[in-house]
């Protein structure tokens, strides 16, 4: 599905990584960290309406949903799109982006349509 033409350049893929650290220097286990990201709220500090969410909103909540999910790899090119083309998508849309976690950014996103 075409959302149109945007203007500027996409993004490079990015792989996402949580860089967490403990005050005083450590840095925290993989348990500690894994915990930390299944809190993360992805829509936190985004405007409340997803429909008013531009790219960059849109690569901000992706790029958080990574860390939240443990998803690798993640190519945010595909994602290039307001916050209504976003709104536009499908299941389907969200599985051929995102094959092996497709479902759960979309059951994320719509929650925060049926919170609206």
């Amino acid at each position: 599905m075409s959302v149109g033409n945007r203007e500027g350049t996409c993004q490079a893929t990015h792989q996402l990584r949580l860089a967490l650290s403990i005050p005083g220097g450590g840095e925290q286990s993989a348990d500690d960290s894994e915990d930390q990201a299944s809190n993360i709220n992805p829509a936190e500090g985004l405007p409340p309406d997803p429909r008013e969410w531009t790219a960059e909103h849109v690569a901000t909540w992706v790029e958080r949903c990574g860390q939240k999910y443990h998803i690798e790899n993640l190519d945010l090119r595909k994602f290039h799109m307001n916050g209504r083309g976003l709104c536009l998508m499908s299941l389907s849309g969200f599985n051929y982006r995102v094959p092996d976690r497709g479902e759960q950014l979309y059951l994320d996103f719509r929650s925060l349509l049926a919170n609206l």
